[in-house]
């Protein structure tokens, strides 16, 4: 008898152990247990997926870590090489009247505002542009239009790293709350599979959809392809936010990129669609269709059992497991294996904003070309997965590119002289060298004062140096004018 009591334990240590690999996923009910038929290499990554975004966030953060140390070691010596300057405003063609130490923004944006009264007379097409937000693309930039980026210079690279650094630490709050809505999304999907368990059987059974009849089924190791076309848009997408530190990407809208300003305009779109799903799929509990939400409607069930209580578990597929538990709802995270939050598509929202970054931020109609075919690509599959209902993802198709686009325009990024010295302390001056009476730009960031070339300079600023290069004589330009960039002739 004891023995066979020892056998017992070790047979259900053994099961247990096999059921935490992913070889049984409904150890709960071992009459129904069936084995996975994927390979252990889609087995491994479908278990470890979830971590593959942390993982990547880790590796970000201690790249930028080493990379920020250096920069702001490598400044300390830039900082020392800006001679003493002269900041002035100008009155007149031929004369500058002031010519003072200033450290205040003020005095730099009293020039601006009249020189920008006198353009608006001038230029009625300027003028709308800028009521939408998208200014005109200045000279400088026009010059580098048929390439899609320009290497950065060292110099440009620290001075830029600095200007990212100080819109981190001045975003910290936003960023933190933004992730902490990743995890807030995660628990109100729990909540909805939850809503989905209470379901009675005929509630449990899958719509009719017409991508359902058209498109076969994907089971086993096939099911997991969206997944890794995900990964790609997200790769590619971050390679492109990540790359900017060491080039200067060629906007569509002729206009600085900041990666942090993409980071924060992801988290808004994020935000908002995230809040307009959640609303949808809990109000509205939909059967889902995947594989482990699939119920098979038991043979011999009454009608009370078929429409007036929860279904049984003898119709539940394998891979059911909804939460049981307020700890399981409030941290399990699961993105791939949940039910009931289906409307709508949170695969395609995330998607949809790495492409309308793409094709906002970066000049690159190859790159353009690739996250289009790569998002066409992606519905099929989620589909032919039955992850999603047709409805699912058509409605995040147009819904996170109009968030997108108003977000845009409402709010839109924070990179003119003005936004960037009222929101971080980021103040550049258009300045005389005192030794050779030379002109430069010169930007203040974390105390300190740095050279600065055209391209680095907010759009706005960019508009008022060109009119100012033709007042003046081109040999009175001095060394920081001069841009030290190599093009890649990349169209």
């Amino acid at each position: 008898m004891l023995r066979d009591m020892e056998y017992s334990i070790a047979t259900k240590r053994i099961a247990l152990k096999e059921y935490r690999r992913g070889e049984i996923m409904n150890f709960r009910n071992p009459t129904r247990r069936r084995d996975i038929e994927p390979s252990s290499f889609f087995v491994s990554m479908r278990m470890h997926s979830r971590l593959f975004l942390p993982l990547l966030l880790l590796a970000l953060f201690s790249t930028s870590f080493i990379a920020s140390a250096s920069a702001v070691e490598e400044s300390l010596e830039l900082s020392k090489n800006v001679k003493n300057t002269t900041v002035f405003q100008e009155h007149d063609a031929d004369d500058f009247i002031s010519r003072t130490k200033v450290d205040k923004l003020h005095h730099q944006n009293t020039y601006l505002h009249n020189n920008n009264n006198n353009n608006k007379n001038n230029n009625s097409a300027r003028n709308s542009s800028n009521s939408l937000g998208t200014t005109a693309v200045t000279a400088t930039a026009s010059n580098n239009s048929n390439y899609a980026f320009t290497l950065r210079s060292r110099e440009q690279i620290i001075i830029h790293i600095l200007m990212e650094l100080r819109m981190a630490y001045v975003d910290i709050v936003f960023l933190a709350f933004a992730t902490f809505y990743q995890f807030f999304h995660s628990a109100v999907t729990n909540v909805a599979y939850y809503q989905h368990a209470q379901l009675s059987a005929a509630n449990r059974v899958p719509l009719k959809d017409i991508a359902f009849e058209w498109l076969p089924s994907l089971d086993g190791e096939l099911w997991i392809i969206s997944e890794y076309f995900l990964f790609g848009i997200i790769s590619i997408s971050l390679f492109c936010v990540i790359s900017n530190v060491i080039l200067s990407w060629n906007a569509p809208h002729g206009r600085p990129i900041y990666s942090m300003q993409i980071v924060r305009r992801m988290g808004m779109t994020w935000i908002v669609c995230q809040t307009l799903r959640m609303i949808s799929f809990l109000i509205t509990t939909l059967p889902g269709a995947s594989r482990q939400c699939r119920y098979s409607l038991p043979e011999g069930l009454t009608r009370e059992e078929m429409v007036g209580m929860p279904a049984p578990d003898e119709g539940n597929p394998v891979g059911w497991a909804p939460p049981t538990s307020l700890k399981d709802i409030l941290f399990r995270v699961d993105a791939t294996n949940g039910c009931g939050d289906l409307m709508f598509s949170s695969h395609t929202i995330f998607t949809m904003t790495f492409v309308c970054v793409v094709f906002k931020y970066f000049n690159f109609k190859w790159l353009k070309a690739i996250m289009a075919v790569l998002q066409i690509a992606i519905v099929p599959f989620i589909l032919a997965a039955r992850k999603h209902y047709s409805v699912d993802v058509f409605t995040a198709l147009y819904v996170t590119p109009l968030v997108f686009e108003i977000l845009w325009i409402r709010l839109p990024d924070r990179d003119t002289s003005v936004d960037l010295a009222k929101h971080y302390g980021i103040r550049f001056y258009l300045a005389q060298d005192e030794e050779d009476d030379a002109f430069t730009y010169v930007v203040s960031v974390w105390g300190r004062e740095y050279y600065v070339d055209p391209e680095q300079l907010p759009v706005d600023l960019k508009e008022q140096g060109n009119c100012l290069m033709k007042k003046l004589a081109p040999s009175a330009w001095g060394k920081g004018m001069e841009s030290s960039s190599s093009v890649a002739s990349i169209v």
